[in-house]
């Protein structure tokens, strides 16, 4: 016969409910490491270069980081970002990444990006004729992605799957002319893109800048002006496409005093 105590309880069932207690314990334990810890780790800066680099798919080209600000309910804010080619020349520069997403928006709703500001953008352009150095920099990334090389009939490659927005501050194109060895600054004070539809492969954007060339030949008056781009959706959708129904988009562009030498830039 089973041992019992002297108020006739056994003992076993002490026991199984002493288990369930520390494993109860142990869950909450990791639940509570999970939840503190998991922003901690994601701060770790190498810990995310290192892992962007390897699941990224942009080899040879490599991504840089400054710093790292995540939290479950502070937004995701990334600061010197750099895209940097196999040559170790800097591509791109971004100063500040703020977005409205936290860790918990992601998991809940982890499509859904909302509005990303990004601040401090340099481009890095380097024109030769017929090609740039972004795009010399981009093709084997391109060649090892089966989507830039089969394109299907039925959906748009451009598709996003995410919903939000970017809105772009202080942004510069640093373009160098490699014919004539002319230097152009492309500087975009605003611009506010929404990520592509299915509907909307080129989706209503509003871009305004100025564009001024800082070295010329000698002699040569250096030459500037300004611009803005603004695309919006007009009428009803175009149907019966092969590739979706898609909105029809008007295009208006205004320029004041942009140089028409600019354009040699532009057809190399």
């Amino acid at each position: 016969m089973r041992r019992k105590t002297q108020n006739g309880f056994e003992k076993r069932p002490q026991r199984r409910f002493s288990f369930k207690r520390i494993a109860v314990s142990s869950l909450i334990v990791i639940l509570f490491s999970l939840f503190f810890g998991l922003p901690i780790a994601l701060q770790n800066r190498g810990l995310i270069v290192t892992f962007l680099n390897r699941n990224a798919g942009l080899a040879p080209m490599r991504i840089d980081l400054s710093a790292i600000e995540v939290g479950w309910i502070r937004p995701i804010k990334l600061r010197g970002v750099r895209l940097i080619d196999e040559h170790g020349a800097e591509l791109i520069k971004v100063s500040e990444l703020e977005t409205e997403l936290t860790l918990w928006r992601l998991v809940t709703d982890m499509r859904n990006l909302r509005t990303m500001t990004v601040r401090g953008v340099e481009v890095q352009l380097d024109v030769q004729p017929g090609t740039t150095n972004i795009e010399q920099a981009l093709k084997p990334f391109l060649a090892n992605d089966p989507a830039s090389s089969v394109v299907s009939h039925s959906t748009p490659a451009t598709l996003s799957p995410f919903a939000g927005r970017i809105r772009v501050e202080d942004a510069v194109v640093h373009a160098r002319d490699s014919v004539d060895l002319s230097n152009w600054d492309l500087a975009i004070k605003q611009a506010d893109i929404p990520l592509p539809t299915r509907e909307q492969a080129i989706p209503p954007m509003t871009l305004v800048g100025t564009l001024q060339q800082t070295q010329a030949q000698p002699g040569e008056v250096l030459m500037g002006g300004q611009f803005s781009i603004q695309t919006q959706a007009i009428g009803q959708a175009i149907t019966g496409t092969t590739t979706s129904d898609l909105l029809p988009m008007k295009m208006t562009i205004s320029t004041s005093g942009l140089p028409l030498h600019w354009f040699n830039l532009v057809k190399r």
